[in-house]
């Protein structure tokens, strides 16, 4: 399977809800299908070593666990994560991230019942952490061997993509006012879409 550019459709952070519990809680999330990725992560957008930004802050480096272009099933595809979150005034405090497969129905051949949703998205693997205290943490996963393949025809097209969400502090927050690190409430969520070709 060969390693894509990522998805290049996003729309960019959406404001949330507010919390009333206190004056820093807020959630607002990043939705990686309507946002130029290359605002929030600069132009290194494959498999290959690149930085993750929000605002003008790096809040961590990918390193791939293989700088091989093709994957097929049963390899395993995986990276390893260094934040830098002494360095800016957001932190990152957790990780999520997951290997998706992606059925596409042509909007024109999808039936009446689906024409709202042409397409489903299966979850493969997935890993979630706290990396609240953490310098660097990694994921590995297995191209599953009972996976399609990716493919594209003028009805119908499947995908494999990663996807990565990072949770974070809200900006410029005094540490000092907490006992722990985890008390302000997570406000945003950034993210990434790395598509693969089975």
């Amino acid at each position: 399977m060969n390693v894509a550019t990522p998805n290049e459709t996003y729309d960019g952070v959406e404001e949330g809800y507010e919390s009333s519990r206190d004056e820093i809680s807020s959630v607002s999330s990043y939705n990686p299908t309507k946002e130029n990725l290359h605002t929030a992560f600069g132009s290194s957008l494959s498999l290959q070593s690149s930085v993750g930004r929000l605002d003008d802050q790096v809040l961590l480096r990918f390193s791939p666990k293989s700088s091989d272009s093709s994957y097929y099933f049963s390899d395993m595809i995986g990276s390893t994560h260094t934040f830098f979150n002494e360095e800016g005034s957001r932190r990152c405090l957790e990780l999520s991230i997951t290997l998706e497969m992606s059925e596409t129905i042509n909007r024109c051949f999808v039936h009446p019942s689906r024409r709202h949703s042409p397409t489903i998205t299966k979850v493969q693997s997935d890993h979630h952490e706290v990396v609240a205290d953490l310098l660097q943490t990694s994921f590995l996963f297995s191209i599953p061997m009972d996976g399609p393949m990716s493919f594209s025809t003028p009805r119908i097209s499947v995908q494999w993509a990663l996807r990565f969400e990072f949770f974070t502090t809200p900006k410029n927050v005094d540490w000092t006012r907490y006992d722990t690190l985890m008390r302000p409430h997570k406000e945003r969520t950034c993210g990434k879409v790395s598509q693969v070709c089975v």
